[in-house]
């Protein structure tokens, strides 16, 4: 199953796929393409780092149900009051619901892009043009994906902790489960890890360097597919959140994608960021998951979520 995904991914315009697929205790690892663009590049590394990109929202919409799963219906503004609607909620946010501009929306250059890799953001000066732009619709009224809403949950457990969100998810998750392989603000990957690249007027540039403040609580996050997947199984199984909210969470889609199978619900989530693809899902109980990185390179569609979703539904 594994060696005809990755096939599709490297058919379809990836440099390099590694995908990890456990079922219980049996765990199956594979990668293909290459690691990089360059000549003679062999297999990308099954155990390499990536950057996870919105996967990185499952980490934090987890720390904030840690914190404040009984104020999800509090306005933002009780810690946040410069967002100045007190109509968003903490659940709007959680939910792609607030009507926020995305300031995603804006980073469509890909030489604007690669020539700002280096500059360190802090989260406010990206979220406070956003909170400017025109609304999309009242809070609660529809949804539509939203990464400024992710910045300001990071901002959010910042005023509530007195601590990054960094920190936060650092002492929360990344430590107590072991995900050595895991981290925040990391703008040189560790090795071992493949490259990823953005076109910039016809040619290949890569930006495996990258300084992620720029995505933070949204999608800053350096994983590895092993990491993704004890995160996941931990969280699922119950050892990370109250019941009552993670029941909240797989059915309200705090922070956590759902689609429906046949064989019941897969949970998890996408992520992008400059170069890499992440896709992680995984059954409701934590015990079947396939976790899958690609770099990329040109404009090729990817095969889509549901042939992931449908592999761990079995």
């Amino acid at each position: 199953m594994l060696t005809a995904l990755t096939a599709r991914f490297v058919a379809a315009g990836a440099v390099g796929v590694i995908a990890q697929r456990r079922d219980g205790d049996a765990v199956d690892a594979l990668a293909a393409g290459r690691a990089a663009l360059e000549p003679g590049a062999g297999l990308p590394d099954v155990a390499g780092h990536f950057r996870i990109g919105s996967v990185t929202k499952t980490f934090t919409a987890t720390v904030v149900l840690q914190l404040l799963h009984r104020d999800l219906d509090r306005s933002v503004t009780r810690w946040l009051p410069a967002v100045g609607d007190d109509r968003i909620t903490l659940r709007h946010l959680l939910t792609h619901r607030s009507g926020l501009h995305n300031y995603t929306d804006d980073l469509t250059d890909p030489a604007a892009i690669v020539a700002g890799r280096d500059t360190r953001w802090a989260a406010w000066d990206l979220v406070a043009p956003a909170l400017h732009r025109l609304r999309h619709f009242p809070p609660g009224a529809d949804r539509a994906y939203c990464n400024t809403g992710y910045l300001l949950l990071g901002l959010v457990v910042e005023r509530v902790t007195g601590r990054g969100w960094a920190a936060e998810v650092t002492d929360r998750l990344l430590d107590p489960l072991g995900l050595r392989d895991t981290s925040t603000g990391t703008v040189r990957l560790p090795a071992p890890h493949a490259r990823g690249y953005l076109t910039v007027d016809g040619r290949a540039v890569d930006v495996t360097s990258f300084d992620p403040s720029q995505a933070g609580a949204a999608g800053g996050l350096v994983s590895s597919l092993s990491d993704v997947n004890v995160f996941y199984r931990a969280l699922l199984r119950g050892d990370l959140l109250p019941p009552d909210a993670l029941a909240a969470m797989r059915a309200e889609g705090l922070g956590l994608g759902r689609h429906e199978t046949p064989r019941g619900p897969v949970f998890g989530h996408d992520g992008g960021f400059f170069g890499f693809q992440t896709r992680s899902w995984h059954s409701v109980d934590g015990r079947r998951q396939l976790t899958l990185s690609a770099t990329i390179f040109g404009n090729g569609a990817l095969p889509p979520t549901e042939e992931l979703v449908a592999a761990v539904a079995g």
